[in-house]
């Protein structure tokens, strides 16, 4: 952006010595607005790049201008077409508007509301993630290409709209050539239409491709990112605790960051388009008015009084469009509200059948169909009610806006039709004007065209900061006002000292002064339902957010935990027992090694299947799977959680014995109801009632 200052300061310089030569060549107000386009362009180096791309694409056109105006200020080129090298001499207001234009947009990107929305891109267009473009012999970053992709997509649309111009123009001389009976002249009209178009079609189809091609990349960035931070910290496992402020992680991440994205890109292509037209069809307009300007003998009323005024059609675009605008948002106002209500309510929906899908066989041996139908119902009927509320508001504001659009093709022709009809203009110019007065209304009004995208846009936003915000306190959660300590030490033994652990709710349930597991020696630690057994050791592997105290587990030493119920990862079933590792991470022979040894066997024809296997294995295939993990992975310590529950006790005694001769340097500490289990562990803590319902371990006989 300062290179890109310099150059603008010295065209701007340029202009200036051209004025002196030729006064006529260079407003004084065009070399002015270079002066400013300089301060304008300098400071954009510090706004959001998304903003700041825009304005290098006003900063560039400027540039094209101000050497427009020292080549035309200096003798112009040669009349090689006649007629063209007027239309290619560059137009004073446009080169203004430009600066006025980048100018709004350099303030606005302070305001609070810019930071909570445009400020989501940020990580995208400044990204230094490598990446290859095909038939490149280089490397460019994301961020890179993402940028050069939207400063392309700018400038395609500055040609777009001097197109359109150039297309108003020829629709006035059309009519005119229809009015005069000029054979010649429409024919030679047809033939500039015919170039007009074609460069309409390559420009709005080069337009389409840069627009999907760096919306692509930019999702899939937002979604990495977003996914990654997701899991980092453990934070997908602590989010659950936050409650309705993190709902529906998924739906999130795939559905509102892909709303949030084509959405900015569509509202602000369309903003700067919409506000470039403005400016090009403003001094159209203001001319036109002043054509059809009816002078005051020549009638009487409104109209006629109101055409004296002059640019009396941009005026009245203005007010109708303020009038339309401020009425549309007090209809519009709940869309906000009532978008983000939908899109939860949705998202509930589809997680609860998510969720019946998961637990299809717990329902059917339930006989919970009936249950699970009432809740799905319920569910689906609260996404219904807020469709229905949605769909209501949306038709008043419907109603409203397409009365002001009907009433918008008719009111141009009934403000200069008496001027038209007292001989002042010709039908051309009427066409002209009826069509300049449709692009500035639709300048005027742009907001309120854009209104419910605007809704659906501000609740996706909002889901996206609120869940960028439960994120953070969820890392945040664990250093709260009473942080568990997980420290690393070079002692070989785990220890736990002054531990209180504590549920989500506030209410503490276990109280720790010092507990020690030594290398070696197995332990089972038995006790009650709801004495912190399970959350004891989710407090050791350190995703336990809630407590005080310290947890110290040796450096160096591989440390894994087996649940009650594993989780099986959707794909192969090879990939299944080797998790978290690769699917390659082991060798045949190992794995099938494994999985006899644990009795499945029967499974090995189909290591390599891909199939959704947490319902396709029983509860004991699924926790022998997990069994299998911790005998290729060999940890140095070993937390089963009841992970043999599922288990009949001949086929535990085996679980055991199979990790006493696999594993013999791993030492086992095991969580667990059934007396059979004391003859496998050494130790035994029994976790014991307080007083105050909390329970404490001791070492029990």
């Amino acid at each position: 952006m300062i290179l890109l200052s310099v150059l603008i300061a010295a065209l701007t310089v340029g202009m200036g010595w051209t004025h002196l030569s030729n006064p006529g060549a260079v407003p004084l107000y065009v070399i002015a607005a270079g002066a400013l386009m300089v301060g304008v362009t300098f400071f954009a180096a510090r706004i959001f790049v998304f903003l700041r791309m825009f304005i290098a694409g006003y900063a560039i056109t400027f540039a094209a201008f101000a050497a427009g105006f020292i080549v035309f200020g200096r003798g112009g080129l040669p009349d090689w077409a006649p007629g063209w090298t007027q239309t290619l001499q560059p137009r004073p207001f446009l080169a203004l508007a430009f600066v006025i234009l980048a100018t709004v947009v350099l303030l606005i990107a302070r305001l609070p509301v810019i930071g909570e929305t445009i400020g989501l891109s940020e990580s995208y267009f400044t990204s230094r993630d490598p990446s290859r473009l095909a038939r490149l012999p280089f490397r460019l970053t994301e961020g890179g290409i993402g940028r050069g992709l939207l400063l392309g997509i700018i400038l395609v649309n500055f040609v777009q709209t001097y197109l359109l111009i150039l297309f108003n123009e020829w629709q006035g001389a059309l009519f005119d050539s229809f009015q005069n009976m000029d054979e010649a002249a429409f024919w030679l009209l047809v033939t500039t239409f015919l170039f007009l178009a074609t460069n309409w079609v390559v420009f709005a189809v080069t337009e389409y491709l840069f627009g999907q091609y760096m919306l692509i990349r930019w999702r899939r960035h937002m979604s990495r990112q977003y996914v990654s931070d997701w899991l980092r910290d453990d934070r997908h496992y602590r989010i659950q605790f936050l409650g309705e402020r993190a709902d529906n992680p998924d739906q999130r991440i795939s559905e509102d960051i892909r709303t949030y994205v084509t959405s900015t890109y569509s509202i602000a292509s369309n903003l700067f388009s919409t506000f470039l037209t403005l400016a090009a069809f403003i001094q159209l307009l203001w001319g036109l008015s002043t054509l059809f300007a009816v002078e005051a003998g020549q009638g009487h009323g409104f109209i006629v009084w109101l055409t004296s005024v002059p640019g009396f059609l941009v005026w009245v675009c203005l007010v109708y469009a303020v009038f339309a605008t401020v009425v549309g948002h007090l209809i519009g106002r709940p869309l906000i509200r009532k978008n983000y209500q939908k899109e939860r309510t949705e998202a509930d929906f589809r997680f609860g059948m998510a969720r019946l899908r998961e637990y299809s066989e717990q329902v059917a041996l339930l006989d919970g169909k009936g249950a699970e139908r009432a809740a799905l119902f319920r569910k689906y009927d609260h996404q219904v009610d807020a469709t229905l509320s949605l769909v209501q508001t949306t038709r008043d504001f419907r109603i409203f806006n397409f009365s002001i659009g009907q009433m918008t093709d008719v009111l141009p022709y009934v403000l200069v039709a008496p001027a038209y009809f007292a001989g002042v203009g010709s039908l051309g110019g009427l066409q002209q004007t009826a069509g300049a007065f449709s692009r500035v209304q639709g300048g005027f009004t742009v907001f309120l065209d854009l209104y419910e995208t605007l809704a659906a846009y501000k609740a996706a936003v909002n889901r996206v900061n609120g869940f960028r915000a439960a994120m953070e306190e969820a890392s945040d959660l664990a250093g709260a006002s009473r942080p568990i300590a997980h420290a690393l030490v070079a002692d070989r033994d785990v220890e736990v000292k002054g531990l209180s652990l504590v549920l989500p709710d506030g209410r503490e349930i276990s109280r720790i002064e010092a507990l020690r597991f030594v290398p070696g020696e197995t332990t089972l630690v038995t006790g009650a339902s709801g004495s912190g057994k399970s959350t004891l050791f989710r407090a050791i592997a350190g995703i336990w957010p809630f407590g005080k105290g310290r947890v110290e587990v040796p450096e160096g030493k591989e440390l894994m935990l087996l649940p009650q119920r594993p989780y099986i990862p959707l794909g192969t079933l090879r990939a299944a027992l080797t998790y978290p590792g690769e699917a390659d991470a082991f060798g045949d022979a190992e794995i099938a090694e494994a999985m006899k040894s644990m009795g499945l066997g029967h499974l090995l024809s189909r290591l390599d299947e891909s199939a959704y296997w947490g319902q396709a294995l029983s509860g004991g295939e699924q926790q022998r799977v997990a069994i299998v993990r911790a005998l290729l992975k060999k940890p140095d310590w070993l937390f089963l959680d009841e992970a043999t529950a599922a288990l009949d006790e001949p086929m535990e005694e085996k679980v055991y014995q199979v990790l006493r001769d696999r594993l013999p340097n791993a030492t086992i500490v095991s969580i667990g109801h059934r007396q059979t289990l004391r003859g496998f562990h050494d130790r035994f803590v029994e976790m014991r009632a307080n007083a105050d319902g909390t329970f404490t371990p001791a070492d029990a006989v």
